[in-house]
């Protein structure tokens, strides 16, 4: 065994390491939330379930709903636990086989809202990730000239500190569900590499390098699209999504407008509602 192999496979030899999936158990449709609770909640929708698994932050199913067999998987938060996660399903679908498999990936998700005019339950689709969190430049990824052009429009405006990472941009997949509802709304996300000061929240000793305000982010904009969000996953699954020649794609609801500071009375039911609409848009 490889030291590479030995992270990504478990005492059986079929499994990946973190995530406990094997390649026969992982359908070409995928799932990704962020809380493991999630996963239940989704599942409980489907028509059947043929198995759910728990390792670490990694919680997991496999089922069918409206005849399409789906796989639903918790990441946790962040960029990181996305970077084991792709990884790994890489890993245990394809390998080293010379046919390889072609997945789609859904995030569904949840997000704070940079424009005055998206309310607490709003859809977003994150047609562009912009990352400041540096994982895609461990990887020999190839940008589009747009993407360059994004990333490079967003390092000119001087948002960020010098000491961190410089900003990539990734767009979603090209292939994936090209007709989403006219409700949903189309923009660019900012993913973060922390919740607090990176999303220019004080913490608990204040900010050291803030550059910018929460206002000056929101109005950036790229090719008529508007910076929507800012969440924590999003350039991580696109990026890696695009590495490995797969698709992939992020919706979001609103819980919380960061310029009006109105917040989602009830979370739980936004997210159900975001949940029932994807559900039918990714099986229908």
């Amino acid at each position: 065994m490889s030291p590479n192999d030995q992270w990504v496979k478990t005492q059986s030899q079929t499994a990946a390491y973190h995530i406990n999936l094997t390649g026969e158990e992982i359908s070409n449709d995928i799932i990704i939330v962020g809380d493991p609770e999630r996963v239940g909640t989704i599942g409980e929708r489907f028509d059947e379930i043929h198995y759910q698994k728990s390792n670490r932050e990694f919680s997991s199913l496999g089922g069918r709903l409206n005849n399409k067999q789906l796989t639903v998987v918790s990441s946790g938060i962040g960029v990181d636990n996305i970077d084991i996660l792709l990884n790994e399903i890489e890993h245990v679908v394809n390998g080293n086989s010379q046919a390889k498999r072609t997945l789609n990936f859904y995030r569904l998700g949840t997000t704070g809202g940079l424009q005055r005019e998206l309310s607490p339950g709003s859809v977003l689709i994150s047609e562009y990730a912009i990352g400041i969190e540096g994982l895609m430049h461990y990887y020999p990824i190839k940008y589009s000239d747009e993407e360059k052009n994004l990333a490079l429009s967003f390092k000119q405006e001087n948002f960020l500190p010098t000491e961190i990472a410089a900003p990539y941009a990734v767009r979603k997949g090209s292939k994936i569900l090209p007709q989403f509802p006219k409700a949903w709304i189309k923009g660019i996300t900012l993913t973060a590499n922390g919740f607090y000061g990176p999303q220019l929240r004080d913490g608990a000793h204040g900010l050291s390098k803030k550059r910018h305000s929460i206002e000056e982010l929101s109005q950036f904009s790229f090719q008529n699209l508007a910076l929507t969000n800012i969440e924590m996953e999003c350039s991580g699954i696109y990026g890696m999504a695009k590495l490995f020649n797969h698709q992939a794609v992020t919706i979001c609801t609103v819980i919380a407008n960061r310029i009006t500071g109105e917040i989602a009375s009830d979370i739980k039911g936004a997210t159900n509602n975001l949940i029932d609409h994807a559900l039918e848009v990714i099986t229908t």
